[in-house]
């Protein structure tokens, strides 16, 4: 009997790894004082909800203050009523958001690829640049992006009521952006890949989303009428289409960022794409393969079957190329 082919273990100094990276986050995240003018203003926001116990409009100066929703600042209030009005306080509800997020792609990574994949993916989040900056920031962004992970994530897995659920939970923490986010990624994923569109919304997932969303902005509109106007025209149509905001950035405005915010781990993602386009032509050609065979199979069985036979062939042979893969022995008797 030929000895049995060796199990993988999960790695256990990533675990390890993931511990002191999301430790490394919230180290000594009071050191410092509040960042004028964002901070200064979302933690006095927080501050003024904790003293008046007013958790359904944010107030600033003692006025009313709608440029943006309820979530952070009633979370970064109710740690104040806690700790009081500190960094600590005002900062904890970016660092929570942002080890959620890792929690996240820990378990979606771990279902698709295994143990080591999703340690891995929680590493790479936890010591990329922008959420680390984010993390330690009395700002949105971070609980911003907890919400279009999770809508994305659980839209890819078919999973519409959560996924609309996450997008309510971000409308209400940065605006219509939680909405527009997850969709301008899933759509087109599905329309290239040929999943069917309609998957990704139902009625209970509209349910879902007004049941979340709709009761502090119909309260909100109660106590203040000219709210839906302001939040409609002014802080999207207007912040959008308009200069008013001084948005007017040109289209490549991201295109230095974005490879700066996720140094370092878009070094290594890019060295792969050479290996993933080549995976997509193997898997472009096996497909050719298939259709052939499905046109041969009515009019000329025996040619068809051998063409199946074929691109079964080369499937295993790619499957034995496949850097890693340890390829298995059958019990039995090896031949002489």
């Amino acid at each position: 009997m030929s000895a049995a082919a060796p199990t993988s273990r999960p790695y256990p100094g990533l675990r390890l790894l993931l511990f002191l990276a999301a430790v490394a986050l919230g180290w000594n995240v009071d050191g410092y004082r509040l960042l004028d003018p964002d901070e200064g203003r979302n933690a006095e926001v927080a501050r003024e909800m904790a003293h008046t116990n007013d958790y359904l409009v944010p107030h600033l100066d003692g006025l009313p203050y709608l440029d943006k929703p309820i979530v952070y600042f009633a979370a970064a209030a109710a740690l104040m009523e806690l700790l009081g009005p500190t960094e600590t306080a005002a900062r904890l509800p970016a660092y929570a958001a942002t080890l959620a997020t890792i929690g996240l792609l820990v378990g979606f990574a771990r279902r698709r690829w295994g143990p080591d994949a999703g340690w891995l993916a929680g590493i790479a989040y936890a010591t990329t640049l922008l959420p680390l900056v984010y993390a330690r920031t009395a700002i949105f962004d971070s609980t911003l992006t907890l919400c279009t992970t999770a809508a994305i994530l659980w839209l890819f897995e078919e999973r519409p009521v959560l996924a609309w659920a996450a997008m309510a939970a971000g409308a209400l923490t940065k605006g219509p952006v939680a909405i527009a986010l997850p969709l301008l990624v899933i759509i087109p994923h599905a329309l290239a890949t040929g999943a069917p569109v309609r998957r990704l919304i139902s009625w209970r997932a509209v349910g879902a989303f007004a049941l979340i969303a709709l009761p502090w902005f119909i309260a909100v509109s109660i106590r203040i009428p000219a709210f839906p106007s302001y939040v409609v025209v002014r802080e999207t149509l207007q912040r959008v289409a308009t200069g008013t905001f001084h948005r007017t950035a040109p289209f490549w405005y991201y295109v230095p960022i974005v490879p700066v915010a996720a140094f370092p781990w878009i070094v290594p993602a890019l060295a792969r794409t050479r290996s993933w386009r080549a995976q997509r032509a193997r898997a472009a050609a096996a497909r050719q393969l298939d259709h052939r065979a499905a046109r041969l199979l009515h009019a000329q069985p025996v040619q068809a079957a051998a063409v199946r036979a074929a691109a079964d062939a080369g499937v295993r042979a790619r499957r034995r190329a496949q850097p890693g893969d340890t390829p298995r022995r059958r019990c039995g008797r090896e031949p002489g």
